[in-house]
């Protein structure tokens, strides 16, 4: 039944779209359409280049034109100011590790509700979402509704439904099982019909199983990232040809074998701290640093008080934490926490950081699957993990940008701040280069050259009416 409704709603919001559906998932509103002028400000290019200040960023037919030192410029007529003193203009964020449909209370969004992580991810200054693992043809036709305007909300890319071998045990992701390669064979197809371009695998499909998995999606153009691999060693996942890691290995420290086999195959990871920090009652996020987070207008702009209301208790956060470790443990086996398991949020850091010093591609993503983690916050916070380690916050930043675009295979047209590049921008009071929780500081998200009305996103918040912009406005920025 649950699978009708879903199919229903797709085929509802290809044919009539969202906003006629349901009042409360507006078309894209913006409170500037046309040139965009960034006066006087500091530019963070998410290549790990120094902050460049005193800039002057010119934006037209939703691209970056022009970038100079501050008066080489001329901002031209009607032209949207945004006045630079004190702020700074990055990237913005591509979230490397997305399920769009999950809702971080538990289970998924209703299905009349699956917008809401999308506008919570632009609000944040997420404008492109790297989903990895959601309904194929709900993620697709969400992917498809954003891309003609018919839905707010990041740029998407799906990965569709996850492969996943047939498990005596359980089936812990509740997905789609396969057993004989004809199954994975039909699945790949479905996926390249829609014009899926990189799918995953999970981790109880056996390794000749991947390879072949992998051989089939290169016939077809497709690239192949794959779960957790610890139990059998990246090592044997990278000799049968998958491309990445949804994860950065946390489970044990990376050999230096590793390492280097990572490098010479071009084999990149995506870093998610933040989602084993959850995992631990010596790192969780609220067991550790209480709830007074929830209050920020990231979360609770997009979570009513009454949903928010019980996971303030640190008893709900235990029960998440034991139910978790209850069902991997029934799905991989109960060897699969051994004893270093609270060593594995350190074990999580320690890679990223040597990963990234060895040179291997490392993107940023969250996995907002926990109480704690929310889609668009989640980003901020993962990055604050990161840079609090000691990774330096220019490389968070750049793994949050850039190396997140390379990874989609799109960082000629997105992930920094260049000339002739798609005018995708977060501007911030501050300096997040010398304090990466500045990124929080959001004075404008711009999506494709066009200045987002961020009020218009909030959960049940009806786009306020818009009167004709002047000719130009200084200091105007929202």
């Amino acid at each position: 039944m649950r699978n009708i409704l879903i199919r229903s709603f797709c085929l509802v919001l290809i044919l009539i779209g969202p906003a006629a559906m349901a009042g409360e998932a507006p078309a894209p509103t913006y409170l500037h359409t046309g040139p965009i002028f960034l006066e006087n400000i500091r530019v963070i290019d998410g290549l790990g280049n120094p902050p460049a200040a005193g800039q002057d960023v010119l934006v037209l037919n939703g691209r970056i034109d022009k970038i100079a030192p501050h008066g080489q410029i001329e901002p031209p007529h009607g032209a949207y100011i945004i006045a630079g003193a004190g702020k700074t203009v990055l990237p913005g964020l591509i979230e490397g590790h997305s399920h769009l449909l999950s809702n971080s209370l538990g289970g998924q969004f209703p299905v009349l509700e699956v917008w809401r992580p999308l506008m919570a991810n632009l609000y944040a200054g997420v404008t492109t979402v790297s989903d990895l693992g959601s309904s194929l043809q709900t993620a697709t036709d969400l992917r498809d509704a954003v891309a003609v305007g018919r839905l707010a909300g990041p740029t998407l890319h799906t990965v569709g439904d996850i492969f996943e071998e047939a498990n005596e045990r359980d089936n812990f992701l509740a997905s789609r099982q396969l057993g004989r390669m004809e199954d994975y064979i039909q699945l790949l197809d479905m996926h390249q019909q829609r014009g899926i371009k990189l799918i995953k695998g999970y981790v109880m499909i056996p390794l000749i199983r991947m390879q072949q998995l992998a051989t089939q999606a290169k016939l077809r153009n497709m690239r192949l990232v794959v779960d957790v691999a610890a139990w059998i060693g990246t090592s044997a996942y990278m000799r049968a040809g998958v491309d990445g890691f949804a994860h950065v290995a946390f489970t044990h420290l990376l050999t230096p074998e590793e390492i280097a086999e990572a490098r010479r195959r071009g084999v990149w990871s995506i870093g998610t701290a933040a989602v084993v920090h959850q995992l631990g009652r010596k790192t969780n996020r609220m067991l550790n640093e209480g709830t007074d987070f929830l209050d920020d207008p990231l979360i609770s702009g997009f979570y009513s008080a009454d949903e928010l209301a019980p996971i303030r208790s640190a008893e709900y956060s235990e029960r998440v934490i034991e139910a978790f470790v209850a069902d991997a443990k029934r799905a991989y086996g109960p060897t699969f926490f051994a004893d270093d398991f609270p060593q594995w949020p350190s074990y999580a850091l320690r890679n990223i950081k040597t990963l990234l010093d060895a040179g291997v591609l490392v993107g940023l993503g969250t996995d907002p699957i926990f109480p704690g983690l929310f889609h668009g916050e989640a980003m901020h916070y993962e990055m604050s993990v990161w840079a609090h380690s000691g990774i330096p916050n220019l490389a968070v930043i750049e793994s949050a940008t850039h190396g997140n675009a390379r990874i989609l295979q799109i960082d000629q047209e997105v992930g920094s701040v260049q000339e002739n590049m798609i005018a995708d921008l977060l501007v911030v009071s501050g300096n997040p280069a010398q304090n990466i929780a500045h990124t929080r500081n959001i004075v404008a998200v711009i999506k494709h050259g066009k200045i987002v009305d961020r009020q218009s996103l909030l959960y049940r918040n009806s786009p306020p009416a818009r009167g004709k912009q002047p000719a130009a406005i200084k200091g105007s920025e929202q």
